[in-house]
């Protein structure tokens, strides 16, 4: 009996493998967290060139150095084809909407297939400037 109480003595003392034991417990909730913050900043970032893209494409209908094809074929060039930008650019009335998107699986770093079909887009409407000298 008397070895039992030195032997937990011994190894109640030894904490030379905390660290390690903690590192590993804490890793895959860093991991998952440093995951998700890379994601969100892709999100946002593609979110960002999609708006800038829809709204450079409104511009080029609504100043009308570009008809709705050409700004729509613009919009799309201006990414990877492999992304499936889908570009959408319409006149209606006094109006000139850009419709842009782009599916959640092509912009996730990782786990694509989880986000489903989910699409992330940009939607800008200008007004159709009208010529000064008419």
């Amino acid at each position: 009996m008397p070895q039992f109480g030195l032997l937990s003595k011994r190894f109640g003392a030894d904490e030379s493998g905390a660290a390690t034991i903690e590192f590993v417990i804490w890793l895959p909730f860093l991991l998952v967290l440093l995951f998700l913050s890379v994601n969100a900043a892709v999100l946002m970032h593609t979110q960002t060139l999609l708006y800038d893209a829809a709204r450079d494409a409104a511009r080029q209908v609504a100043t009308g150095a570009a008809t709705t094809a050409e700004a729509a074929s613009a919009a799309q060039a201006r990414f990877q084809a492999a992304m499936g930008v889908s570009a959408d650019v319409a006149i209606s009335g006094e109006f000139v909407r850009a419709d842009l998107s782009v599916p959640y699986t092509k912009v996730l770093v990782l786990g694509g297939p989880m986000a489903g079909d989910w699409t992330l887009g940009a939607a800008v409407t200008m007004w159709v400037e009208q010529d000064d000298a008419s």
